[in-house]
């Protein structure tokens, strides 16, 4: 159980991590 915390938790980070770039590119392909 302890492993599947920790892996959802990753897959959590990866997915804000990969939204926040797309954020960023968004904002400089608009400027």
């Amino acid at each position: 159980m302890v492993i599947i915390q920790t892996n959802l938790i990753i897959i959590v980070i990866n997915k804000r991590y990969l939204i926040n770039k797309i954020d960023e590119t968004n904002e400089l392909s608009l400027i």
